[in-house]
């Protein structure tokens, strides 16, 4: 449904360029509430999901713990929207950072029981992610002692 629903509004949005707008710039125009919507249910079923994974699979609580946060930073980039500046930017932050590293700490500590391919590759996936958002990051912002958006 989450993707379902940004992709629509992708569709509807002629100004939207993956190459010049954030994903964000979405939930600013006309029909905001798809891209706003989409990513509320999404953090909360990330949520959801990250406390059945925990309920099913014996692991420490660590991992679990850092992506209910990032979900729960997800949920608020849904509520807070590009023009919020510094409060969108830090939930979409502690979103993309979280969210993968609970996802690594995750696979990490199942490897270490059960050596998998499948948590071997979540593992790798999650750090590309993150590789790739370090260096994204700095060309569409800058940090002055706080998170400030370029115009």
């Amino acid at each position: 449904m989450t993707l379902s629903l940004i992709f629509l509004d992708i569709s509807i949005s002629p100004y939207f360029s993956w190459h010049v707008n954030s994903l964000s710039s979405l939930g600013i125009h006309k029909y905001y509430y798809l891209f706003d919507s989409a990513v509320i249910f999404e953090g909360l079923m990330n949520t959801a999901f990250s406390v059945f994974l925990y309920r099913a699979v014996p692991v420490k609580p660590l991992p679990i713990i850092l992506m209910i946060i990032g979900s729960i930073g997800l949920f608020f980039v849904g509520i807070f929207d590009e023009h919020t500046g510094d409060i969108h930017l830090t939930f979409a932050i502690l979103y993309f950072i979280l969210m993968p590293l609970g996802i690594i700490i995750f696979s990490l500590f199942r490897i270490s029981r059960f050596i998998t391919l499948y948590g071997m590759i979540s593992a790798l996936i999650s750090l590309m992610v993150i590789i790739i958002g370090i260096f994204n990051g700095p060309q569409d912002y800058k940090i002055k002692g706080c998170w400030t958006i370029n115009t």
